[in-house]
């Protein structure tokens, strides 16, 4: 049985391109989908729901240039960022967002800036400490 500590968050992306950027070709990122299991492979059917969608919800022609791409997502067992210094001299932490790392993406800037400049952070740290992961 796996436990919540070894599982990671997997993200299913694909991106249309039209003409402009990238190499002369503008890219647009359709994500969606995530999973708890650390199976990266892709499935075909989830990728044409994400085409799909965009075809129906962005008026977007998405059946040409489509590169299909899904990966782990670093995340801690209680759902919380580990946000503080490490043991190994000069190295800090900021990780293990999971899903959330959109959502938490200021405050946890806001704090690891706080605490890296040695300046009193707004929210208390410890709650995304090192050690209460370990």
């Amino acid at each position: 049985m796996r436990t919540l500590s070894d599982t990671a968050s997997r993200t299913w992306s694909a991106s249309w391109y039209s003409p402009r950027s990238r190499g002369g070709r503008a890219a647009i990122r359709v994500a969606g989908i995530a999973d708890l299991e650390s199976d990266t492979t892709l499935d075909a059917g989830r990728v044409d729901i994400l085409r799909r969608a965009s075809a129906e919800l962005l008026g977007m022609d998405a059946a040409g240039d489509i590169e299909p791409w899904c990966g782990l997502r670093p995340m801690t067992p209680d759902s919380r960022p580990i946000i503080g210094w490490s043991p190994l001299d000069g190295l800090f932490i900021n990780s293990g967002h999971g899903m959330l790392g959109w959502t938490l993406a200021c405050g946890s800037a806001r704090l690891a800036a706080d605490m890296i400049e040695r300046k009193r952070p707004g929210t208390e740290s410890g709650a995304f400490a090192l050690r209460r992961a370990a």
